[in-house]
């Protein structure tokens, strides 16, 4: 196992076991096999530092839904925006901080946005996967909701939302042609 493989490994399992966050597994699929083939939100890899997510290469795709709600918005740069229910974010984060075609990610994450699900926070539902055949799990303490709700203010990662408009606990919004 690599090095910064093993620090995130020895990092979730520390905050797991200490109970400061902690998973709930449905029997219901969120995350759709192919999600793969959605747009991604950058057309680039994006391989900055997040806290919670490490240093690898992260792809993220939305579904139709979500970008379609994006096109439909008429200045996107400086609009607060508040994506429909049903929208879906999924996040590959790959070991390393170059993956070779040939990887499969060491995680996948999700945001479902869901304002009447029982583990909903901010209106979407977090979840993991640790590895793209391993079973979901949804996050229901407040662990990735506090650290999204910075998306919501001017932050340091990607884009910087210098602005401060409210992204709806979304990072990293592909623009309109963007992706």
């Amino acid at each position: 196992m690599n090095s910064p493989r093993k620090v995130m490994v020895v990092l979730l399992c520390s905050i797991f076991s200490l109970g400061i966050v902690s998973c709930q597994q449905d029997s219901e699929t969120l995350v759709p096999s192919d999600y793969s083939q959605w747009k991604m939100t950058s057309s680039e890899l994006l391989n900055f530092p997040i806290p919670g997510h490490g240093n690898g290469e992260r792809l993220i795709y939305m579904n139709d839904l979500g970008i379609s709600y994006l096109d439909r918005v008429s200045n996107l740069e400086s609009a607060d925006l508040g994506f429909p229910p049903g929208t879906l974010l999924v996040k590959e984060i790959f070991a390393s901080p170059n993956p070779s075609v040939d990887d499969e990610p060491r995680m996948i994450t999700a945001m479902y946005k869901d304002p009447d699900h029982p583990f909903q926070r901010g209106g979407w539902v977090w979840i993991i996967k640790n590895g793209p055949n391993a079973q979901e799990s949804y996050l229901d303490e407040e662990f990735c909701f506090t650290c999204h709700n910075s998306a919501n203010q001017a932050f340091p990662y990607g884009q910087q939302n210098l602005a401060g408009r409210f992204q709806d606990f979304v990072f990293y919004i592909p623009l309109q042609g963007g992706y």
